[in-house]
C-alpha cells in the first residue's frame, strides 16, 4: 500500500443466499443538521447482513476555511447503537495519518476487538452511524467527505466483508449519494490516479441567500442589505452579532417575506454597536425547525481611540498603544480562535499614553484570524479581528 491514508472499515458479511454475481455494497453520505455532522450509510444492490470490525472514516476542510480542530476536541459522538450494535466511534484527531496540501483531515474510528454483533441492513434503506454535535454550526468550516481511488492519498473510506472484497462499489461511481457529489479526474485535490468522489457538505438550505452586506451608517450605527432568490416554507431571518466573550447573540428577526418561491430584499439598523470592530451574520430558520448560517460580515467604528493594537497582520508580538485619555487600570487580554476557545490570556497594567508590547512566541498559534479582546474591572471593552501569520 502506498505511504498514504487508507481508512479501513472491515466487516464480517454474511450475504443473502441466491443474490448471484451482482453483490449488494454500501455507499456512504453525510449531513449537517443543525450543529449535528451526521455520517451515513445504506446497501444497494441488495440487503447485507454483517458485524463490524474496524469502522473508520475522514471528514476534510480547506485550510482557507476555519480550522474545526478545537471544535472536534469538545464535540459530542452519539453513535447509533440500535442499528449498529457495539460500535465506538471515537474522534483521533487531525491529521494523523498524513496530511494532504490545503486541506486539513479529520479522522474518526477504530479497530473494534472482538467485532460487533451483526444484524441486516436493508436495501436502499438509510441508516444514521452516528451524530456529532459540534459548539457551532459544521456548515462554517466547508467540511467535504472523500474517496480517492486506488492509490490512498490521503483518505479512503471503505467497507470491506471478511474476504477482503470491497463493499464500496470500488469500480463504479456510486461511493456516496445525496446532492452534488463531485467526481473529478485526473485534476482532483491531490494527484492520484482514478477518480476522486468529493461530497461537500453545506448544511440544511431553507432559502437560497443571494448576497449580504453590512456597512457603517451615519456615526454609529451599522446598515446590514440582504437579498434572497428563493423562498420556500421559509419562516424568518435571525440577525445575530458577535459578542467580545465569543458568543452570538441576537439583535434582531425579520420575518421571511418571499412568496410562492420567489425571493425578497431586506435591511436591518443595528443603532447601538460596540465602538470597535463589530461582526455579524444571519440564522436562516425554515419552518420545519431547520437551519443555515450565512456568511460573517464586519463593520469598523472609529468610536474607540483609547486602546490601538498592532500591527494586523501580526507574526512575533502585537503592541498596544494606550490613549492619553485612559485611566490607570488592569487590564485583561486576551486571543480567542473561532471556535470560541481562549488560547492566549495575559494580565497588563494600563499606563495612559504609554505602550505594551504582547509576545506571541510560545503559545503555538497557528495561522489564521483570531478575535483579540480586552477589558477592565471598571468596565471597559476592546475586541478586533487580528490575523495572525507564520
Amino acid at each position: 500500500m502506498p505511504t498514504a491514508i487508507r481508512v479501513f472499515a472491515l466487516i464480517f458479511c454474511l450475504m443473502l443466499f441466491g443474490r448471484g454475481a451482482a453483490q449488494p455494497y454500501f455507499v456512504a453520505t453525510a449531513a449537517i443538521n443543525g450543529n449535528d455532522l451526521q455520517f451515513k450509510i445504506k446497501a444497494v444492490g441488495g440487503p447485507i447482513t454483517c458485524g463490524w470490525s474496524v469502522f473508520e472514516f475522514f471528514f476534510r476542510n480547506p485550510n482557507a476555511a476555519p480550522n474545526a480542530d478545537a471544535e472536534f476536541d469538545v464535540a459530542t459522538i452519539t453513535v447509533n447503537t440500535t442499528d449498529f450494535p457495539g460500535l465506538t466511534v471515537p474522534y483521533n484527531g487531525s491529521n494523523q495519518q498524513g496530511t494532504e496540501n490545503g486541506y486539513t483531515n479529520y479522522w474518526f474510528g477504530n479497530p473494534i476487538n472482538p467485532p460487533t454483533g451483526t444484524r441486516t441492513y436493508n436495501q436502499n434503506q438509510e441508516y444514521l452511524v452516528c451524530a456529532i454535535t459540534m459548539t457551532v454550526s459544521p456548515s462554517s468550516f466547508d467540511f467535504e467527505l472523500c474517496h480517492n481511488e486506488p492509490n490512498f492519498t490521503p483518505h479512503y473510506l471503505a467497507l470491506t466483508d471478511e474476504g477482503g472484497n470491497d463493499k464500496t462499489n470500488l469500480t463504479g461511481t456510486n461511493k456516496f449519494y445525496g446532492p452534488d457529489t463531485v467526481i473529478c479526474n485526473p485534476n482532483c485535490p491531490v494527484t492520484t490516479a482514478g477518480n476522486n468522489h468529493i461530497l461537500p457538505l453545506n448544511g440544511a438550505q431553507p432559502v437560497e441567500l443571494v448576497d449580504f452586506h453590512a456597512r457603517k451608517h451615519e456615526t454609529a450605527s451599522a446598515r446590514l442589505d440582504w437579498r434572497t432568490a428563493t423562498e420556500i416554507d421559509f419562516h424568518e431571518f435571525e440577525v445575530q452579532r458577535h459578542r467580545p466573550d465569543g458568543a452570538w447573540e441576537r439583535i434582531g428577526v425579520q420575518k421571511g417575506n418571499g412568496h410562492d418561491g420567489h425571493g425578497a430584499a431586506y435591511q436591518f439598523f443595528d443603532h447601538d454597536p460596540p465602538p470597535a470592530t463589530v461582526f455579524y451574520r444571519l440564522k436562516m430558520l425554515d419552518r420545519d425547525g431547520s437551519f443555515a448560517y450565512s456568511a460573517v460580515r464586519s463593520v469598523a467604528f472609529d468610536g474607540d481611540d483609547a486602546l490601538r493594537i498592532f500591527p494586523n497582520p501580526v507574526a512575533d508580538a502585537l503592541h498596544l498603544a494606550f490613549g492619553v485619555d485612559m485611566r490607570e487600570d488592569d487590564l485583561l487580554v486576551e486571543l480567542v480562535d473561532w471556535s470560541g476557545r481562549v488560547v492566549l490570556q495575559k494580565n497588563l497594567a494600563v499606563l495612559p499614553g504609554a505602550m505594551e508590547k504582547l509576545p506571541l512566541n510560545g503559545y503555538g498559534l497557528p495561522a489564521g484570524a483570531y478575535l483579540f479582546r480586552a477589558s477592565t474591572p471598571s468596565g471597559y471593552w476592546f475586541w478586533k479581528n487580528v490575523v495572525v501569520q507564520e
